[in-house]
């Protein structure tokens, strides 16, 4: 019990120099590795060598291993494959873990999500704006996948199949008598 109540402080007094930072750091390229699965907070000591990727030489990241912060060699940029919807409102402050770097690390439709204060993976939300997708135009050339939902599209566009793929699109509100 003392040990995660230590390991909890020292992540939570990890964040204060991020909190109080004048300077703007700039965050160098990459991907920090996974956190290491091997490694409990509850036996190891969680030790944070950075705070940030400034404090780290050369192209060293500063990375959460999954107990606490240290420099390692980033991994090259992934390419994203980001899942439908939108990730949920954190609900205050959550666990310091980070579970997950990008959707494609959460198991079916699952989405890497802010916590309030670490990343998880939780269920999306997936909203649908008001109209209806017109009917698809005939010989529509176009064949690009814009969007899989409505809250892939700008302002009140929908996602709609354009007879050759998903693009967003006005939508048809039907008659309203003034």
């Amino acid at each position: 019990m003392v040990r995660s109540v230590l390991c909890l402080l020292t992540v939570a007094l990890a964040f204060v120099p991020l909190l109080s930072a004048v300077e703007v750091d700039s965050e160098k390229p990459g991907v920090c590795p996974k956190p290491r699965p091997d490694i409990d907070p509850k036996v190891a000591s969680c030790l944070n060598e950075c705070s940030s990727d400034s404090q780290c030489e050369g192209n060293l990241k500063c990375c959460f291993n999954g107990c606490g912060r240290v420099c390692e060699k980033p991994r090259g940029e992934p390419k994203r494959k980001d899942k439908r919807g939108l990730c949920p409102s954190p609900s205050g402050f959550g666990e310091c873990v980070e579970m997950c770097t990008f959707d494609e690390d959460c198991k079916e439709d699952d989405k890497c999500c802010s916590n309030g204060c670490g990343h998880t993976c939780q269920r999306p939300v997936i909203k649908s704006k008001p109209g209806s997708c017109p009917d698809p135009i005939p010989f529509f050339t176009t064949c690009k996948k814009e969007c899989t939902d409505d809250s892939q599209c700008p302002e009140n566009l929908k996602c709609c199949f354009s007879s050759c793929g998903l693009q967003c699109i006005p939508p048809e509100h039907g008659n309203n008598p003034q």
